[in-house]
């Protein structure tokens, strides 16, 4: 699990972890999001969340996830 706090003054927040997560083939990984301060600072009602997964020179983008209230 990582904890993140969502700078709403920016059009997008990113956060790069220190250590990499690592995936092994046909093994399911899970990891946790948490995000901090997230609904005293929520301009409106929604977010709008996207992994991106850099192995080496390959980039894969996750589809967009939408939070809200």
């Amino acid at each position: 699990m990582f904890a993140m706090k969502v700078d709403f003054s920016k059009k997008k927040t990113t956060k790069e972890l220190e250590d990499p997560i690592i995936f092994r083939a046909k093994e399911p990984t899970r990891f946790h999001v948490k995000l901090e301060e997230f609904l005293d600072g929520l301009p409106g009602n929604c977010i709008e969340i996207k992994f991106i997964f850099n192995f080496g020179e390959e980039v894969l983008e996750s589809q967009d996830i939408l939070l809200s209230l």
